[in-house]
């Protein structure tokens, strides 16, 4: 199959998920600007060596728009000790789905690439 459909379908399988975590009311924190930030230097470098035009872009964008908003840095920085269950649940659930969903898109990488 074509890379771009795999990148379109775990692209839509993410929306998916936002959209019914934001259904149940489970989203309801405020945008973490200090982490737009460092994702968005993290695409930018990738994407740069890598010539990803919208990778870089996208990397810059979200870099200006964490820079932008440099004094609400820290309203939503918590250490993982003081969130309750169900944040810590929450948070786990995403970072199980996007683990999934990197490691997929590895191996689907490497195997089309071997071929």
């Amino acid at each position: 199959m074509n890379m771009k459909i795999w990148i379109l379908a775990s692209i839509v399988i993410l929306a998916i998920v936002f959209v019914l975590l934001a259904k149940q009311g489970r989203i309801r924190n405020k945008p973490n600007y200090y982490s737009l930030f460092i994702v968005g230097i993290m695409w930018a470098t990738v994407g740069i060596p890598i010539g990803n035009e919208a990778l870089t872009v996208s990397g810059i964008i979200l870099t200006l728009i964490g820079l932008l908003n440099r004094s609400k840095w820290k309203e939503n920085r918590s250490p993982w000790s003081d969130l309750s269950e169900e944040e810590k649940k929450d948070k786990i659930i995403i970072i199980v789905i996007v683990s999934f969903l990197l490691i997929a898109g590895i191996v689907i990488y490497l195997f089309q690439n071997s071929l």
